[in-house]
């Protein structure tokens, strides 16, 4: 068995890779590093090397995709050596895979995604989730967060929300061993019914809904149902709800707005994603507010920009 975690801290993390350090400006030190390092090995000229050095603005795409093929054929040979497509991957010790038909690429998400949910504790949830949690996950993907959310909720319950059929899949089989987590194959927004969820990648990376307006090169499309918090809550006759995390490429504000009663009954604390459209933090800052005053928000900016809210 290959552990996932261990995989990250032994083997990529070390190398400081652009793709695995936590800070924007240690982004741009790491690229800078990794076009010197491919200058060195000759997969690069001495002008490309000194282009790369220079700002972002004066740096041309044609350089970039070099740089970032570079970069992920040296990370699948990581891969392979490490057995990761050979043996069985596991996360806290249970079996865990990345989406289908996809191999590197959708692998690379998985991990950048236990890399910054789990190592880096991006939506704060230590000390957040208790025991006896019942957590929301919206835009559960593959399941990363769920998964240490029910490790964390051992005796509580964990909902993943996720529309998406390829990614649902992944995130299905990824909470099959824990008892107390559910995945359930929806959207959710400010309303019940259908919506057209817009597909950019098998990974789930991208993936959103049309009603976003978010745009994208995206390949597809599903139809899929969508509903709201309240009205799960409701449904499903939960005693209370402790903890929402809403990562849902642009989708968080209606999110919220179907969760307006259940915040305001309830009070759980709050990771909302806060990067996706221009204004995000001081816009879903102010509608909690307008839910519960006494909400207290901080915005957060490594490894993601993030909304961290809760009351007392």
């Amino acid at each position: 068995m290959i552990d996932l975690e261990m995989l990250i801290k032994d083997e990529l993390l070390p190398l400081r890779l652009p793709s695995f350090v936590e800070k924007t400006h240690e982004q741009h030190i790491a690229w800078r590093a990794y076009g010197f390092g491919a200058w060195r090995r000759g997969d690069v000229t001495f002008l490309e090397c000194v282009q790369n050095l220079l700002p972002g603005r004066f740096k041309s795409a044609t350089l970039q995709h070099k740089l970032q093929a570079l970069l992920d054929r040296e990370l699948e040979e990581i891969f392979e050596q490490a057995g990761l497509y050979r043996e069985a991957p596991v996360l806290f010790g249970k079996p865990f895979v990345a989406t289908e038909p996809g191999k590197f690429k959708n692998w690379l998400v998985a991990l950048k995604l236990v890399n910054e949910v789990i190592l880096q504790d991006e939506y704060r949830a230590r000390g957040r989730i208790r025991p006896d949690s019942i957590v929301v996950d919206a835009g559960a993907n593959v399941g990363t967060f769920s998964a240490l959310s029910a490790r964390l909720a051992r005796e509580g319950k964990v909902y993943a929300f996720e529309p998406a059929q390829t990614t649902f899949d992944a995130l299905e089989k990824n909470l099959h061993p824990y008892g107390n987590a559910t995945a359930v194959r929806s959207a959710l927004g400010n309303r019940a019914g259908e919506a057209e969820l817009h597909i950019e990648s098998s990974s789930g990376e991208g993936n959103t809904l049309a009603e976003s307006g978010l745009l994208g090169s995206y390949s597809g499309k599903e139809t899929v149902p969508i509903t709201t918090i309240d009205t799960f809550v409701r449904e499903q006759q939960l005693p209370r709800v402790d903890f929402i995390k809403i990562d849902t490429e642009g989708f968080e504000k209606e999110i919220l707005e179907g969760a307006a009663g259940t915040i305001q009954n309830y009070h759980p604390a709050l990771a909302l994603s806060a990067y996706h459209k221009p204004g995000d933090p001081e816009h879903l800052a102010a509608l909690v507010r307008s839910f519960v005053p006494e909400y207290r928000c901080e915005l957060k900016s490594s490894p993601e920009l993030d909304l961290i809210c809760d009351v007392g």
